[in-house]
């Protein structure tokens, strides 16, 4: 193998080549000036950083008329509060919602019946839209053979 003291090892005999950006953050760092005032800035914000957070505040709930919450500020507290007391989120979900804590289906969509219609719907006018091509097609080629 290749020992360290082995004069023949071909790393040491190689320069080392750095990168551009390598380069100047070498060559400004080797400036006292600018390592001091790294070294404060990294001090600075350090000592500034120790201080102990601020205490959490109590979420304030106010849900709307229809039981839920109106404001996103205000909707986005249920997020905190569930992941402190999963179960008093859950309560306040459950006791200000529709009755048996099931929200009402979305107004947008519609049942089942109605999209059931709409394709019975659809596919009795394409039903109808095909018969009437053929008998074009029939009455086409009657009259091209009475005229032949």
């Amino acid at each position: 193998g290749i020992h360290v003291d082995d004069p023949t090892d071909w790393r040491e005999q190689a320069p080392k080549v750095w990168n551009k950006r390598s380069a100047a953050a070498r060559k400004s760092w080797a400036e006292p000036g600018f390592r001091e005032r790294v070294m404060q800035l990294r001090a600075s914000k350090k000592n500034t950083n120790s201080s102990s957070p601020p205490p959490p505040t109590a979420a304030v709930f106010t849900l709307g008329e229809n039981g839920w919450m109106d404001d996103k500020g205000v909707a986005a507290e249920g997020i905190p509060l569930m992941k402190r007391d999963q179960n008093l989120w859950m309560q306040r979900r459950l006791s200000k919602s529709v009755p048996g804590g099931i929200p009402a289906p979305r107004a947008s969509r519609g049942d089942g019946m109605q999209k059931s219609e709409t394709a019975q719907g659809r596919a009795s006018a394409w039903r109808e839209e095909k018969q009437a091509r053929a008998q074009q097609r029939t009455r086409d080629k009657l009259s091209e053979e009475a005229g032949a």
